[in-house]
């Protein structure tokens, strides 16, 4: 996957026991279909800024610790994605990584540094669900991802496509399965928007929700 587009960290947590992407969007041209919700607008931090310890060795027996070598610190920089209106009138998202360095010795704060590419991303209901979609654009390959999403306090969740579904019920939905556990939808924007209308709210065809991060207002 191409790791600079920054919608694939909502897909990446759930790719590694199989994904299901598409080959149309579930918006139409000129955004037909697509949504704007300003209380979307804001950053997803996906890594807290933190102090470790860790071990370069270490042997473990159960949870008694035989050897160990000598523990050391480290720094994790705050890692989140920014999500802006594309322009005033616009239904377009535009989504941006950052990373937040670490502060300088004397305790200075530095500003956010942009990280891979800009996305554009877009939002839409069907039945009673929000989704988010972007295109992912490698070499010959142009795909959509997309996710159900939805919020709780300051948590931004995502549920995607079970893959294992939709191989046991092959007729729902045109698709082709690529190696043993990934599936690209073929469907047509409208075959997709139905498909996804009908089902939904169907937790048989959604793996769980899982959190993405924690949603806070832009500085």
């Amino acid at each position: 996957m191409k790791t600079s587009n920054p919608f694939l960290f909502f897909a990446a947590a759930l790719c590694s026991i199989g994904c299901v992407c598409s080959t149309s969007d579930l918006v139409g041209p000129n955004d037909e279909g697509a949504i704007f919700d300003p209380q979307l607008l804001g950053d997803v931090v996906g890594t807290e800024a933190k102090t470790e310890t860790y071990y370069t060795h270490r042997l473990t027996i159960g949870d008694r610790v035989i050897a160990s070598s000598p523990p050391r610190k480290r720094y994790v920089e705050e890692q989140f994605t920014r999500i802006e209106r594309k322009a005033p009138d616009s239904k377009t998202y535009l989504l941006r990584d950052y990373r937040v360095p670490q502060p300088s010795p004397d305790g200075e704060k530095l500003d956010p540094v942009q990280i891979g590419e800009v996305t554009e991303a877009h939002l839409t209901k069907l039945g009673n669900s929000l989704f988010f979609s972007s295109k992912e654009s490698s070499g010959k390959r142009n795909v959509y991802w997309f996710g159900k999403i939805s919020r709780e306090n300051d948590q931004l969740f995502i549920s995607m496509l079970e893959p294992k579904w939709i191989k046991e019920h092959p007729e729902i939905v045109p698709h082709r399965c690529v190696w043993d556990r990934d599936i690209t939808l073929t469907a047509t924007t409208e075959q997709l928007r139905d498909f996804l209308t009908k089902y939904a709210d169907d937790a048989d065809v959604w793996d769980e929700a899982i959190p993405l991060g924690r949603y806070r207002k832009s500085r």
